[in-house]
């Protein structure tokens, strides 16, 4: 019976799983947040609310994870989407001091994804996603 115990305890220890989706800010309250590493859950997705300002930027812990992006406010900061899916639920801006790291999937319906003037490569960033964005 020890033994038992002893190896569901190391189990447990050893390969950790996350279970609880993460929700970042309000929609009733303003809110500046740090950088976050959305985990990969089974569950529900994880949520960035509407009056949540992701300042620091955010990263997706892996191809599996998914987001829902309700912000209204301008990203900023690095953003590593390692393969994940972002589904966008209002307009999605990078402002001009967003890094974007890693790549990943962009799913929406009618909002659009729009670039700061200033990034580089600007006009050739608008018009492959408006392209891909058009077969959605």
């Amino acid at each position: 019976m020890r033994m038992i115990v002893k190896m569901l305890v190391a189990f447990f220890l050893f390969f950790p799983r996350v279970i609880f989706s993460l929700t970042i800010g309000s929609d009733t309250t303003f809110s500046i947040e740090p950088y976050a590493i959305l985990p990969a859950v089974d569950t529900t997705a994880n949520t960035i609310k509407s009056l949540a300002f992701m300042k620091n930027g955010f990263e997706l812990a892996s191809s599996t994870t998914n987001c829902i992006f309700k912000s209204a406010f301008p990203l900023t900061g690095p953003v590593h989407l390692r393969g994940g899916e972002i589904n966008l639920d209002t307009d999605l801006i990078f402002h001009n001091i967003t890094n974007l790291q890693t790549s990943g999937f962009f799913m929406a319906t009618i909002t659009p994804l729009t670039f700061a003037q200033a990034l580089p490569g600007y006009q050739l960033l608008q018009l492959l996603f408006s392209k891909m964005l058009a077969f959605i």
